[in-house]
């Protein structure tokens, strides 16, 4: 049986975003995740619940510059990010949790603060 993935990405449903090739992962290295903004739902909550007890120990929020469900402003979805990280944190403290932003200009991720 293969390894399951430690990772989950939570992104972003924009068909912009390819979170894979954003983090340089090939098919099958992360489980992934897509809402509207990249936001801490229930639904998120339930599923990292889930990954948890399949072994997953880290998740990396990855928002995007030009992102409609922030209105297109980049700090705030950098914000968002971070913040559903910390959610994430307080939530499920035995999962790493940080947040990144995806620049849809120039495919280059980085740390969201």
């Amino acid at each position: 049986m293969t390894d399951l993935p430690q990772l989950v990405v939570l992104t972003c449903m924009d068909f912009r975003v390819d979170p894979l090739g954003a983090l340089r992962l090939a098919p099958g290295e992360a489980f992934v995740l897509r809402n509207a903004g990249a936001v801490w739902s229930d639904d998120v909550h339930r599923s990292l619940r889930l990954a948890r007890g399949l072994g997953v120990t880290r998740v990396r929020v990855v928002a995007h510059t030009d992102c409609a469900a922030h209105g297109r402003d980049d700090a705030a979805a950098a914000a968002a990010a971070h913040a559903t990280a910390e959610r994430i944190g307080a939530a499920l403290p035995e999962l790493e949790a940080e947040a990144a932003v995806l620049d849809l200009g120039t495919g280059l991720c980085r740390p969201a603060r």
